[in-house]
């Protein structure tokens, strides 16, 4: 199996903060074959297929990841270990993702969506 390569993934989606309330979610478009990355056993026939996301936890700076098969006769999802160098890379984009769409880090994204929710319970 091979790295990832900033070739092979983007950020697809908007990313979004997760039910801890401390972690950003990132679903990753993939460009590569995953049985060469991710070791599955994925035909090419188009019905089967593979989504890969990232979690980045502003209060570790922690990145874990894990994918979800899809096949003709079951459905399953596995983490995947990314080495530090595919941590680092995942992160930059994941940060860049998120200046383009909201205009901000990660951490100050989770940090803004927290405050936003207290002023709106509050409000209450």
């Amino acid at each position: 199996m091979r790295e990832l390569t900033e070739k092979d993934i983007d950020i697809e989606e908007e990313l979004i903060i997760n039910d801890d309330g401390v972690s950003v979610n990132a679903y990753l478009g993939t460009y590569f074959e995953p049985n060469d990355v991710l070791g599955t056993d994925i035909d090419d026939s188009g019905d089967e297929f593979v989504n890969l996301y990232a979690d980045y936890n502003s209060e570790s700076s922690e990145l874990t990841m894990s994918y979800y098969v899809v096949k003709r006769d079951k459905e399953y999802s596995r983490p995947y270990n990314p080495s530090e160098s595919e941590k680092e890379m995942i992160r930059n984009l994941m940060e860049t993702a998120c200046q383009r769409q909201v205009g901000c880090s990660l951490d100050e994204f989770v940090q803004n969506c927290n405050e936003s929710e207290e002023i709106t319970l509050g409000g209450m």
